[in-house]
């Protein structure tokens, strides 16, 4: 039954509409919006992001998912794993070594290859995200609330500052994680009940700026309560597909109420 929800009825039933996540925003989003204003029309705009969703979802898995395969046979569980690799510690022996250890089986020229990729993947991740948090801290938050008529200077300074912050961060909290699924599920948590918002504020009058900040807040909120604090307080672990859910609900009743509360934008 909790597989049914998670792989099937959960991101068939709601998934899809109430879900934010980096590349894949109901309603779009800064991803998205890139390529389709980057398109010299409206018509190849639909077009590029059709492919793009084919390819994204349709093709590009597969060789993840044949290699992931192909280590069920060669690790058949994690015993095989630490076997294989004795020094791994005991807390980071986990499901998602088994694709770095498949890794280990590539000759040494093409290993390299993918060790380079995954540099050059993981850096224009960092990249784009510390400089994308960066320039929501100047320009959404400094420039608009601290300092209205700050220079150019002041603003490349906050910038360097906010960008150090956000690493020094996003590093102490990677060290509170286990495994690089469970980040992906704090990051889908984190996105639950964000995406019907996003959604709707292209049809319903009624959300403003304050309804998205109510959304991003409480579901932030809730996931860092249901993946680090819920357990530590003694309460039976749940399901992943049930937090999801749960989040959602939260989420979604917290800025609704907050919408149909505030006063309403012109």
């Amino acid at each position: 039954t909790n597989l049914l929800m998670a792989v099937f009825i959960v991101p068939l039933a709601v998934q899809w509409w109430a879900a934010w996540y980096p590349g894949a925003e109901p309603g779009g989003g800064g991803y998205i919006a890139q390529r389709m204003f980057a398109a010299k029309d409206e018509k190849n705009a639909i077009g590029a992001t059709l492919v793009f969703n084919i390819m994204h979802y349709a093709f590009r898995p597969w060789p993840w998912i044949i290699v992931a395969l192909a280590s069920l046979v060669v690790f058949p569980d994690l015993a095989s794993i630490q076997k294989a690799f004795p020094n791994v510690p005991a807390d980071k022996l986990g499901h998602d070594l088994a694709y770095p250890a498949m890794l280990s089986f590539l000759p040494h020229g093409l290993l390299g290859l993918v060790v380079a990729s995954l540099i050059a993947a993981f850096m224009s991740t960092i990249s784009t995200h510390l400089n994308w948090g960066s320039s929501y801290i100047v320009n959404d938050f400094y420039k608009r609330f601290i300092k209205k008529d700050a220079t150019e200077k002041e603003q490349v300074r906050v910038g360097r500052l906010s960008t150090l912050g956000l690493m020094v961060l996003s590093g102490l909290f990677a060290l509170l994680l286990q495994s690089a699924f469970q980040a992906f599920k704090v990051l889908l948590q984190i996105g639950a009940g964000t995406g019907l918002l996003f959604l709707l504020r292209w049809f319903w009058w009624r959300i403003s700026a304050i309804s998205e900040i109510t959304a991003m807040a409480v579901s932030f909120i809730v996931a860092i309560y249901f993946e680090l604090i819920h357990t530590k307080l003694g309460f039976t672990p749940m399901e992943d597909w049930l937090k999801f859910v749960l989040g959602v609900a939260i989420t979604t009743a917290a800025w609704v109420t907050v919408t149909l509360t505030t006063q309403p934008t012109d």
